[in-house]
């Protein structure tokens, strides 16, 4: 059972080890130093063999000689030390074991001492504090002191080589501890009063040499305060103890506190830069390696029917957009044509059924031509479907009119309502009117916009304290209806019992990675609900010469386009079902994104992974839809294909969009200066170094980037593969030059 003593001492070790074991202060700081164990023990304490590690609880020390419970090396706690220190000191006869000690100098509650104790009473007497014990100087000494008390024979003569190995030390330990000190200090008076013979070249006789004082503490330089403090930093030194560790080492360099924090403050600041370069070079090689996956194993092919992957290609082919981006925003289109009500079962007894709507967006910078591909891909194939929903309104409206012409406001019949498939547009109020029209009509609704950002950044602009437009996206993504009150609206409110809503639009990265920030890191999880689909940064150059051929082919491609479309939009309301086979792979995935969702590091990479298998369900049956229009399946069954080729596509883009939101937690800084460095390069097609670089930042991002942080960004990116270094015009400069496509 644990003593009682040791509890009440609990955090109080170095106080105890002051007081009765005559540890000095700065042999209980964390800097490695000479053991006072092993001084006690065998008179060689060394020099950098012992470290205090922990003044808490039972205090932690650890001697790489005497340490351990084998006294060949390893920790301690406070106890073993002062056994082993008080053992030496006042000998095995007269040794008071230690829990016996501190009982009787601390054995109060709390580890308070009594008044008895304090006052010097005699039923408690501290043992004396003895001198040091005296050492031998050197070999020499040692030998002469062993022939002082009879353990050297006649016959052996002092020898170098046992000298050099410390042999005499060692035997004169070994006597000395045995040895009463009586004993010892005769062999040391006779050492003092006779003259030994030294190894000069004269060969004359000496006196022994005089102790001298101790030499006063060498100046350390600012460089070895520097290396001090960065492993201090790295080692991860709470608040107090870099405090501490700043006022020491300004006593031994001589400079003031405020030098070497400052000092202190910069290296802390490399090193946070030095971490996010490390956690943004690991979300660029996994960029790397999911563009090369994405390009190897995500084709159309492995979505659609090859006659539809075939067409889609032919509409992109002189656009940057690749395989990916092209099948995103096609499952956009299929996910605006679906009937409102559609789903896909995973399971009915687990109430998991999603409806086939989409959240998406492309992300790439101004000038990617992002607006090309959305408009042969989605607003050039809804466009067919947009013109006769407009005629069927106008022949409504004019029935509608014709009808009630002459009648007053009161005898009208109730105007016909406009039905959309698509809108760019809204407020809360108005999107929860035409959610209510088009549940009458059971369909569904897309907004669709180029520059998302401006839809987001206009959220609960008009609420007025009337409601929460986030909110409102967030339930509809699920396809729960609204019941609302509204005063001044029709029948007092707003009242749908579901919907089909689809999101879709552009953006930009930064603009992305800022809208983020603004959430509180995706705190509500609506962009968990997204699928970013990253544009390819390439050149596609247009033709210079176009055949008739050429032209027939595009043409073609978007007859089919528009005519799966065409085909979706007449297939009434579906429920689809997962094969046994797809049923098996969906489950074993989702309990993988259960078992990531805990393992992310960031709440925001958890719900993303969280939201993936819905994602996976929406994504696989709007490709069944897609093979039941080109008349290539059965409408009701989702294959263990789709399933597979689902969760590949959710993989690869939620892969992506993590590192989006590890951007944003960390500032975005390092993503910044790599990125930038690397197009500096491309750009002038040759090396750049820190000038160029620095000319390139503001002035704000000069006060923040130094060129060790620019170095450190250029070596990441070296071992990226995408650029090498080599050596500036001045000593110790540096260049960079790009070698490759940097991904992410």
């Amino acid at each position: 059972m644990r003593p009682q003593i040791l509890d009440d001492l609990a955090g109080r070790w170095p106080d105890v080890l002051r007081e009765l074991a005559g540890v000095t202060s700065s042999q209980l700081c964390s800097k490695e130093g000479p053991c006072p164990a092993c001084y006690a023990l065998t008179g060689d304490a060394g020099r950098t063999r012992f470290r205090w590690r922990s003044s808490d609880g039972d205090g932690d020390w650890y001697c790489s000689h005497c340490g351990g419970p084998q006294g060949t090396g390893g920790p301690g706690n406070g106890l073993d030390l002062l056994s082993r220190i008080v053992l030496q000191r006042y000998g095995k006869a007269a040794f008071m074991p230690a829990l016996e000690l501190l009982e009787a100098h601390y054995g109060q509650p709390n580890g308070k001492r009594s008044k008895r104790q304090r006052s010097g009473n005699p039923a408690y007497t501290p043992p004396p504090r003895p001198a040091p014990k005296r050492w031998p100087s050197s070999e020499q000494a040692a030998y002469q002191l062993l022939s002082a008390v009879d353990q050297i024979a006649v016959e052996e003569s002092y020898s170098p080589s046992k000298a050099s190995g410390k042999s005499y030390t060692s035997r004169w330990n070994r006597w000395a501890a045995e040895a009463n000190e009586e004993e010892v200090a005769q062999a040391f008076a006779i050492l003092d009063s006779i003259a030994f013979q030294e190894e000069t070249e004269s060969g004359t006789i000496k006196p022994p040499k005089k102790e001298t004082a101790p030499l006063p503490p060498v100046k350390i330089s600012l460089d070895k305060v520097r290396i001090q403090l960065s492993k201090a930093v790295s080692d991860g030194f709470s608040g107090s103890s870099l405090q501490a560790l700043v006022i020491d080492l300004a006593g031994k360099a001589d400079q003031a506190p405020s030098t070497i924090k400052n000092l202190l403050s910069a290296i802390q600041k490399e090193q946070l830069a030095s971490d996010d370069i490390a956690a943004e070079a690991e979300r660029l090689a996994v960029a790397a390696d999911l563009s090369q996956i994405g390009r190897a194993y995500l084709t159309l092919e492995s979505f659609f029917p090859s006659n539809l992957a075939d067409a889609l290609r032919t509409r992109v082919r002189y656009l940057p957009a690749d395989d990916i981006t092209a099948a995103g925003v096609f499952l956009a289109t299929l996910a605006a044509s679906v009937k409102l009500g559609s789903e896909l079962v995973a399971s009915r007894a687990c109430g998991f059924r999603v409806p086939l709507n989409l959240y998406g967006a492309l992300v790439a910078k101004s000038g990617s031509k992002k607006s090309p591909v959305w408009s042969l891909l989605l607003t050039s194939a809804l466009s067919p479907i947009i013109a006769d929903m407009a005629r069927n309104h106008a022949r409504a409206m004019e029935a509608w009119k014709s009808e009630n012409q002459g009648k007053k406001p009161i005898e009208r019949t109730e105007q016909p309502k406009a039905l959309r498939v698509m809108c760019s547009e809204y407020t809360a109020e108005a999107l929860a009117t035409q959610l209510q029209h088009q549940e009458e009509a059971g369909l569904g609704l897309l907004i669709a916009r180029e520059e998302i950002a401006g839809l987001f950044g206009g959220l609960n602009a008009y609420r007025g304290g009337r409601g929460a437009d986030n909110e409102q996206l967030l339930e509809a993504y699920d396809g729960r209806g609204a019941s609302s009150l509204r005063v001044g609206a029709d029948g007092g409110g707003r009242f749908y019992q579901g919907c089909q809503l689809s999101i879709f639009g552009t953006i930009q990265p930064k603009v992305l990675q800022k809208l983020v920030e603004d959430t509180d890191g995706d705190a509500s999880g609506l962009w968990a609900r997204f699928l970013f689909i990253p544009v390819p940064e390439r050149v596609v150059p247009l033709p210079e010469h176009e055949s008739e051929d050429d032209g027939d082919r595009s043409d073609a491609a978007a007859a089919l386009i528009e005519r799966v479309i065409q085909q979706v939009w007449r297939l009434p309301r579906v429920s689809l079902a997962l094969e046994p086979a797809a049923r098996s792979a969906f489950m074993r995935y989702e309990a993988r994104c259960q078992s990531d969702a805990l393992r992310a590091s960031l709440p925001a990479q958890g719900a993303a992974w969280g939201k993936a298998p819905g994602k996976v369900l929406r994504v696989a049956g709007l490709l069944h839809l897609a093979a039941v229009a080109c008349e290539a399946e059965q409408l009701g069954i989702v294959s263990s294909a789709q399933i597979q080729a689902a969760s590949n596509l959710v993989d690869h883009l939620t892969g992506w969009s993590l590192g989006i939101h590890q951007a944003a937690a960390t500032g975005g800084n390092a993503s910044d200066l790599m990125q930038r460095l690397h197009r500096l390069s491309q750009a002038s097609g040759g090396p750049v170094g820190w000038r160029d670089l620095s000319r390139s930042l503001s002035t704000r991002k000069r006060a923040e980037i130094d060129p060790a942080t620019a170095q450190a960004a250029a070596m990441a990116l070296v071992e990226l593969r995408v650029g090498t270094m080599g050596d500036g015009v001045r000593v110790g400069s540096w260049t960079y030059q790009a070698t490759a496509d940097l991904h992410g």
